[in-house]
Formats: C-alpha cells, sequence, structure tokens
C-alpha cells in the first residue's frame, strides 16, 4: 500500500489467475467518508488483500463508499463484500445494468455471439461459465446509485467530477479532481498494455468510440494519472498517442491481410501480430481466443463503419472483405 497522493492510497489487489496480475484499487480517506475505487475479483485473495488495507487505514465501511469504474469482475466482484447497508456504490447506469444482468445468463448470449460470428472452432470456443466474468462475479445483484458525466463526489479536500470514457465497456467511467489535475480513469488508458477494445454489436463502433475517449482525456488538464493496471503513467499524451498508433497500425495489419480475399475473424486473429504470452496465437487459451476475436471484430467493425470493408456471408460464415 502506497500514498500515492494527499489521502490517496494505492492499494495492489492480486488477481488470481489473471495474466493481469494485479488491480490497482484506490482508497481516499476523507474527514467524514472515505471512497474505495474498483475492488478486485470475487476471491479469498483479493478479499484479504483489500481489507487489509482498510484495516490498517482504519477504514470503517460505514463511511466509506464505492466507485466502480466499469462492470469487469477484476473491478466489481468483491463489491457486495463491502457493502453495510449504510454505504453506497456508484457507477453508470450502463454498466451497473451489465453487471447485475451478468448474474443471469445473458453472458451466455454475448460470449456465443462472438464465437459465432467469428467462426471460432469448437475446439477453441470459451464456455460462457469459465469466463473470468462469471468466475469471479460478485455474490447478488446490488443497488447502485447511478452517475453521469459531470456529477461530483466530495471525498475530504477533493471534488471528483464524473468523467464518462466508454470504449473498453459501454458504460466505464473516471473521477477527474480539477483543482489537483488527478484522473483516475479505470482501464482507459494503461501503461504498456493495451485495453481491450471488443466487439459490442453491429450497430456501435466500439473502437471508434474508444478513441473518441481517448482524443477527450487527450485534451484534458492531467498531472497525475491513475489507472487500473501496469505502471503509472507519467505523461497521458504520450501514452494516449502510443494506444492511437497501436489500433492504427493493428487496422493496416487486419487490411493488408485481408487483400482481395474474404476472411473470417478467427482466421485473421490467426494471422496478425499478438504481444500476448509468446504472441503465438495457436498456445492461447480459450479465453484469450475469445478476448482476441472479439477485439478482432471490434477493429473489423471499425473498418466496415469507415467504408473499408464490408460485411458478407457465405456458408453461414460472417467475413469481411474491402471494398
Amino acid at each position: 500500500m502506497n500514498e500515492i497522493y494527499k489521502n490517496i492510497y494505492q492499494i495492489d489487489v492480486t488477481l488470481p489467475k489473471s495474466p493481469l496480475k494485479l488491480l490497482h484499487s484506490y482508497i481516499i480517506r476523507g474527514e467524514d467518508r472515505n471512497l474505495i475505487i474498483d475492488t478486485g475479483f470475487n476471491d479469498p485473495k483479493c478479499k484479504d488483500d483489500l481489507f487489509r488495507a482498510l484495516y490498517e487505514l482504519g477504514i470503517d465501511l460505514d463511511y466509506t463508499d464505492i466507485f466502480l469504474t466499469h462492470s469487469h469482475a477484476d473491478h466489481s466482484g468483491l463489491v457486495c463484500s463491502l457493502l453495510t447497508g449504510k454505504n453506497k456504490v456508484y457507477c453508470s447506469d450502463i454498466d451497473g445494468t451489465i453487471m447485475n444482468e451478468i448474474l443471469s445468463d445473458k453472458l451466455k448470449d454475448m460470449v456465443n455471439v462472438n464465437l459465432d460470428i467469428s467462426s471460432t472452432p469448437a475446439k477453441r470456443r470459451l464456455d460462457y461459465k469459465n469466463h473470468p466474468a462469471m468466475v469471479f462475479i460478485m455474490d447478488n445483484v446490488i443497488d447502485y446509485t447511478p452517475v453521469s458525466e459531470g456529477d461530483v463526489i466530495g471525498v475530504g479536500e477533493y471534488k471528483f467530477k464524473v468523467i464518462d470514457l466508454p470504449g473498453h465497456t459501454p458504460g466505464q467511467c473516471g473521477l477527474y479532481e480539477e483543482n489537483h489535475k488527478i484522473l483516475f480513469c479505470g482501464d482507459h488508458i494503461l501503461n504498456k498494455i493495451t485495453p481491450n477494445i471488443i466487439f459490442w454489436n453491429f450497430e456501435e463502433d466500439s473502437l471508434q468510440i474508444y478513441k473518441n475517449s481517448l482524443e477527450k482525456v487527450r485534451n484534458m488538464d492531467v498531472k497525475h494519472l491513475y489507472s487500473a493496471h501496469r505502471d503509472i503513467i507519467e505523461n497521458h499524451v504520450k501514452r494516449i498517442d502510443e494506444i492511437l498508433l497501436h489500433h492504427e497500425k493493428r487496422l493496416k495489419e487486419i487490411t493488408d491481410f485481408i487483400a482481395d480475399e474474404r476472411k473470417t475473424a478467427y482466421e485473421i486473429a490467426q494471422a496478425i501480430t499478438w504481444d500476448f504470452g509468446d504472441g503465438d496465437f495457436e498456445k492461447f487459451g480459450v479465453q484469450q481466443v475469445w478476448f482476441a476475436v472479439s477485439e478482432v471484430l471490434a477493429h473489423l467493425e471499425h473498418l466496415r463503419h469507415k467504408g473499408v470493408l464490408e460485411k458478407v456471408e457465405i456458408d453461414n460464415e460472417t467475413r469481411y472483405k474491402k471494398l
């Protein structure tokens, strides 16, 4: 646990069985109320790490609210263990709804749709019950307090404004403190790795939505950027430019590979460059295959929305080709 700014503490929460390894949860201590930003998985090790920090800081959960940047289980899974009946959970209405719906079988549809559209073969298909969102899901439906762009949450000397940052999820949001130039951004901007941007549906261009959110933060006055994974980012503009360049290279690689052929998302995922593990897609586990083909689909749909590619149905397979 480190005090990274006055009365702001970074807690490293272990993420078992995850390539991310750690979540940076943040605790902001105030005179009357405190705030926890993100929680970790619903897992005994995560609970031990977070509750040890709460004990060391003398935090009373009755006077401590929780802000969830987004719905993913490494950020929200432990939330039920923090509720006392006297505190609140803040999150966007979009991702709050997603979190509660995951407790039903709705995740099964999302997992399977992406596998179907990408033509992922049966032996490499993820069973939705083994998706991290299900393995480390919160215990039960929560009664959250929805927040949106411009809402203010005061904690001690800080007045945090809610910033909508969709892209990594449809309803991810962050907290910005204008006087201190602090931004808690969840998974919006990460150091050394790029946030996973996946296909949502054919109507929305999730990659373009993410790029718009990056440009939004690029134009903000930020001196202290606190993200949920990896090292602290010293220069948010430089890192955003690196991430944007990464996606432009990925889009070009996909377009070049398609050339004049008709390709499925799975065929493209097999062929393009990956930084995960040793970069060998054939060695990816089923979880990583799902995330990879979902990200490829997001890039393909971005190119389709831009008028570079078209989607065609051939023998019950979704394929993409150049216009």
